[in-house]
């Protein structure tokens, strides 16, 4: 209690002294010229104590106009002078967003405590509004962007010589306030001076006069072009795109004919499951490490060992499967040998995956997808046509740029919206494109249609249908064979209920296990379903290292009309 009286006492004893930082005075001499350009001198009169005043002020002024009709368009500003207590004083300046930005002082030299007296001198164009019965300045003296008291506020306002005031007004507050705590004289037929009260942070003054029409040149309506220009050059440019897009496919995308479909009852050219799964799904992927893992068991190297544990009141079942190595690897295919080499390269005979994160399954699942995509990568991408994307890319970039600075420099009410569309559209119509341009090679094409033919043989749900091509019975050999297969196209619980029927019709021995796999097997179809996904999902799971937390958890307001901004030190 007693600290914080102390601070209001020395907040108040320094108020008093005058040691913070304020504004002293801040008065505008605006001059306007027949042709409607605006010479505006600031003279800004601050106490700097190094808080926020460091090194000088910083003067805001905004890139936009906005007209009697609500439209915005864009304004510069030249600066012709800048004065630190009467002498001239560096300066840089910089746009931010919607600001352009007047940096006055030096970076390495610093203000002492005291006032200081600046100066600031710049011309404006299109900033006069026009109107059916007159035409007016109507001007934010200092902006509403100022985080300082502003003791003393005050403007001066020239018209052109042949001008006569018809009508003034003022307005004082935060911005939107219609306050008007303000007065103004008259001092001649074409001179008004405003003087503001006190203004607060983030307080301004906002000065209107109107005059007879003729007196300042009215620019004359933008051209069709400078109205339309973005939507005219980006639709332009999007059409072009179109034809580029069109030439190209017919001449380098039309897919070759598909050859014709027939049953397999093998994989084609002795393709691995885990090849299969590739080159059917455009890569490699660690979906096919499963296939690959069973076809490992099937053919005797390995044993699987699944164990479930129901968790969450039974809602939730959690897989562990305990690979067992029963003999070492050969003649087998890259990445299944690559597989045995990871689970038991260090000389043990057990690896255990439990769908926990584990280093050694996400290096494991790295080495086997990358073994995987070095034997296909450049057949499975041969007639991409990759080239061809590079033209779209950079046009729609340069397209981009253009845009923005053609909204930047002409009237276009609605740049911003054209300029999304333009965006949107070329992002439609360029995905479709890479879907398109891609040609499968004649190689790819009849690969792809044997492995089909061989998927038929897998997904026919009764074997009948397939009796006039003449299909190996169905036995325990022939189904766990081809059941890393059936994984591998996504058609395993069709498989596993064709061989759980054939034990139904008792032409499979009804006591019939499987000598890799150890655990319960109610139904063959929904055991082959289950292995899949739950194999996969604990290799998922297993090679996904965790997420990372963050460390945080009269018609007129003050503010309108042309000028305005705002400022602070720095």
């Amino acid at each position: 209690m007693r600290r914080g009286l102390l601070l209001a006492a020395l907040v108040g004893v320094l108020c008093v002294q005058g040691q913070y930082e304020k504004i002293n005075s801040f008065h505008t001499d605006l001059t306007v010229a027949p042709d409607g350009q605006l010479t505006v001198t600031e003279k800004i009169n601050i106490h700097a104590e190094g808080v926020e005043f460091k090194r000088g002020i910083v003067r805001r002024l905004p890139r936009t106009f906005t007209d009697h009709n609500g439209r915005d368009h864009r304004v510069a500003y030249e600066f012709t002078a800048v004065e630190a207590n009467g002498a001239a004083s560096p300066y840089h300046t910089e746009t931010e967003g919607d600001d352009y930005v007047l940096y006055v002082g030096e970076k390495d030299t610093y203000l002492d405590p005291g006032d200081y007296a600046y100066t600031i001198t710049y011309t404006t164009k299109g900033q006069v509004g026009f109107f059916p019965d007159f035409d007016e300045i109507y001007w934010n003296v200092n902006g509403n962007g100022w985080a300082f008291m502003v003791d003393s506020i005050s403007a001066l306002i020239h018209l052109p010589a042949a001008a006569q005031v018809k009508q003034t007004a003022c307005y004082t507050g935060v911005l939107g306030s219609t306050e008007t705590d303000c007065r103004d004289s008259i001092i001649d037929p074409r001179t008004v001076f405003f003087r503001g009260r006190t203004m607060g942070l983030y307080e301004g003054l906002t000065v209107a006069v109107g005059f007879q029409k003729g007196v300042v040149a009215e620019p004359p309506p933008p051209t069709f072009w400078e109205k339309h220009a973005v939507p005219l050059v980006g639709g332009f440019i999007t059409l072009l795109l179109l034809l580029y897009y069109v030439i190209t496919w017919f001449r380098h995308g039309r897919d070759p004919d598909k050859p014709t479909v027939i049953p397999l009852f093998e994989a084609p050219d002795g393709l691995s499951p885990a090849s299969v799964g590739a080159v059917m799904n455009g890569g490699a992927a660690n979906e096919q490490i499963a296939p690959a893992m069973i076809s490992l068991a099937v053919k005797g190297y390995i044993r699987i060992e699944e164990e479930k544990e129901k968790m969450l009141l039974g809602l939730i079942t959690k897989h562990t499967y305990t690979l067992r190595k029963l003999k070492p690897g050969s003649g087998l295919p890259k990445e299944e040998q690559e597989l045995l080499n990871h689970m038991f390269g260090s000389g043990q005979d057990r690896y255990e995956i439990t769908g926990t994160y584990d280093p050694s399954v996400q290096s494991m699942a790295s080495a086997f997808r990358r073994t995987l995509r070095d034997q296909w990568h450049g057949f499975l991408n041969k007639g991409n046509n990759l080239r061809f994307l590079w033209v779209p890319v950079l046009s729609v970039i340069a397209a981009f740029i253009a845009l923005i600075v053609l909204y930047n420099n002409t009237w276009e009410d609605n740049g911003v919206v054209y300029i999304i569309a333009f965006l949107a559209a070329n992002l439609v119509f360029f995905v479709v494109y890479v879907k398109l341009i891609k040609k499968p090679s004649v190689e790819k094409q009849a690969l792809r249609s044997k492995l089909l033919g061989f998927k038929m043989y897998l997904s026919a749900t009764e074997e009948k249908q397939l009796q006039h091509f003449n299909p190996p019975a169905m036995t325990p050999e022939v189904f766990e064979k081809f059941l890393p297969y059936a994984i591998a196209f996504g058609v395993e619980e069709v498989w596993g209920d064709r061989f759980q029927d054939m034990i139904s019709k008792a032409l499979v021995d009804p006591n019939y296990r499987s000598g890799w796999y150890s655990g319960s097997i109610p139904h063959y179809g929904a055991f082959s379903r289950s292995m899949s996904s739950s194999l996969n999902s604990s290799v998922s799971s297993s090679s996904t290292p965790p997420s990372k937390s963050g460390g945080s958890g009269g018609g007129g307001s003050s503010g309108g009309g042309g000028g305005g901004g705002g400022g602070g030190g720095w």
